[in-house]
This record gives C-alpha cells, structure tokens and sequence, in this order.
C-alpha cells in the first residue's frame, strides 16, 4: 500500500509549531483550547502539526488566549494564516534578516536529506567559528553587537548535522576556489579545513569538491522529507525564500543533478581535503 502523501505547507507547519510554542510559552494548554474554540482535541493535534487549515481570525483568538494581542509574531502567523496552502513563502526581513532562522531551523531538523550548494563560500551547516565570524563582519548589513548571537544561532543550526538520532543525510557542494588562501587569513582557513576534515567521516555528511572550471552557482539548500514535498531555502541579503513549488523545485534538483556529474567523489573529495589541510 503506499504511504499517503503529506498534505502540509511549509507555512502551515510553520504555523502549527510557532503556535505550539505560544501555548507552551504563556502556559495555556491544549484542552483550554480546544474548549475556548469549541474543536475537537484531535482538530486542535493537527493543526499544531501544521496538518489543519485555520483562519485568521482564529489564529488572533487563540493567541489573545495566550496574552499575544500585538506584535511582529502575531502579524507574522496572521499573514501565513491569510494564504496558508501556498507552496511560497518569501520573507521579507526589511534591513537584515533575523537573529535566528526559525523557519529554516524547523525545516532542517525534519529532513531527511540536506543538499548545500554554494559556490561563493562554505555552507552554513559546515562553517567553523571564525570563519562564521569571518563572513558576518563582511556583511554590511549586519551590526558587530549582533554577530555573537547570529553565531550562536547558526552553531544550534549546525547540531543537525552531527545529531546521533536519525542525523539528515548532508551532501554539500564546495567550489575548489572557496577553499583557496582568501583574506580571512591562514589560521582561519586551517580552522575551517580541520573542521571540514572532521565533517567528512561522518556516516552521513558527503563532501563533494566541484572543480575550478564548473561555473559557480549562487547558494541554495535543497531538502527532501519523508512524505512531504521537498523544499528549496534560497538565502538572499535581507529576504528569505522557501518553496515547495515543484517547477521552481525542479529546476535546482537540475542544478543538483549537473553538480553530481561534475564533482569530485566523496573519497577523491577527502584526499583535496587532506591535502589542503597538510595531512596529504
């Protein structure tokens, strides 16, 4: 028989855990929801799991019950509520984007496979620290007083990759030039190549090289779920965009599939690795 096909979005799963969250902060049980809503316990499960369509109004009424009557996150949920079956979501984060990645966070440790592509600079999910560091006193967008709590976020982020439960499988394409001596100084390229090192023999992280000739290719995750459509998360300077459209989707699985014949093997990957870190 086969598996029935999970009819969630990315916002209203989105939606279900923000609100799962709000009752868990303020307290309110599920059961007083239930009864304040007139819903079924079973109405009130599904649409924390994202898997239960709710209006606006509704969405205002069940934060007021947990003292929310104002603010970015109530206009936020609102806004997912309006609109929740579209495969889109495109965040609009005005001069930068947040602290913490709340969406992407939630995406990354419900999927089952985590495709990083990035010809401009190492994936997130694999940065040391001071390369991390390194990239967000780049950014002009940025403040200095933020870049130890963005760090911080993008360390909780990187958890996923080396969990012990069910870890993602994690295949990451790096430009050879990315690796190549840059203005970040040497220690802090010998930091990200050990750190590089050490993520390549873990069972499920797969390092590919793309060699110096491929063309380069602006960043993208690609992630794929047990039953629910894949996602692509695009990162841009203060906009964030994820969607499940499958003709948008398809497009980067082409890109993905191009890369899978132009890199290096995982094996022939490490050997660079090795060699770059002085260990060949």
């Amino acid at each position: 028989m086969s598996v029935r096909k999970d009819l969630t979005t990315i916002r209203s799963r989105h939606l279900g855990s923000a609100l799962a969250r709000v009752l868990r902060d303020s307290g309110v049980l599920a059961q007083d929801v239930a009864e304040r809503m007139g819903w079924s316990p079973a109405r009130v499960s599904r649409l924390m799991h994202g898997r239960s369509r709710i209006a606006p109004t509704d969405v205002a009424t069940v934060l007021a019950l947990c003292g929310v009557s104002s603010g970015g996150l109530r206009a936020t949920l609102l806004e997912l509520a309006a609109d929740l079956m579209s495969p889109t979501w495109l965040q609009e984060h005005g001069e930068r984007p947040p602290v913490e990645p709340t969406a992407v966070r939630e995406l990354e440790e419900a999927a089952v496979q985590i495709v990083c592509v990035d010809g401009t600079a190492v994936p997130a999910l694999l940065q040391a620290s001071r390369y991390m560091q390194a990239l967000h006193r780049l950014n002009p967008v940025v403040p200095e007083g933020e870049i130890a709590r963005r760090m911080a976020a993008c360390v909780a982020r990187q958890q996923v990759v080396e969990r012990f439960v069910d870890p993602p499988l994690v295949d990451a394409f790096l430009w050879a030039e990315v690796l190549a001596p840059n203005g970040f100084g040497s220690d802090v390229l010998a930091e990200q190549l050990a750190r590089l090192m050490r993520l390549s023999v873990v069972p499920s992280v797969r390092i590919r090289i793309v060699p110096q000739d491929a063309p380069g290719c602006a960043p993208f995750q690609l992630m794929r779920f047990t039953e629910a459509a894949p996602v692509v998360h695009v990162e841009h300077l203060n906009t964030t965009l994820l969607t499940q459209r499958q003709a948008t989707v398809a497009g980067y699985q082409r890109i993905v599939a191009r890369l899978d014949e132009q890199a290096l093997g995982v094996e022939e990957s490490r050997g660079v690795l090795a060699e770059l870190a002085g260990h060949g």
